[in-house]
Parts: C-alpha cells; sequence; structure tokens
C-alpha cells in the first residue's frame, strides 16, 4: 500500500477514536485531555500536507 494511503487511513482512525473518547467522556474532559486530543487530529494533518506537497513537487519518490 502507498504511504499516502496508509497515512490517511491512519488519520481516519484518530479522527475515529477522538470522536469516542469525546462522547464517551464528554462530562471528564479536562484542559489536558483536551490538549492532547487537538495534538492527535493537529499534527498529522501537518505530516500528510507535508508528505503530499514533497510528493507534488517531486522532492520524494512516491515508491
Amino acid at each position: 500500500m502507498e504511504p499516502f494511503k496508509t497515512m490517511i487511513i491512519m488519520y481516519i482512525l484518530t479522527i475515529i477514536f477522538v470522536v469516542y473518547s469525546v462522547l464517551t467522556h464528554l462530562n471528564q474532559i479536562d484542559l489536558s485531555l483536551s490538549i492532547l486530543l487537538s495534538i492527535l487530529i493537529f499534527f498529522p494533518v501537518l505530516a500528510i500536507l507535508t508528505y503530499y506537497r514533497n510528493i507534488v513537487r517531486g522532492e520524494i519518490s512516491g515508491k
């Protein structure tokens, strides 16, 4: 499987995990947990965008 598709699948699974965590512990979420969940969503997006940009520019070979 291509690395880009793998990154997308892992990001989707992370989103599912974050939504599940928020819905099951909605009344117990404190600041540190909300920061952790935000990081889990934000940094993979940066990695995916950087990887995609480098592939489009041809700096990294896709395979």
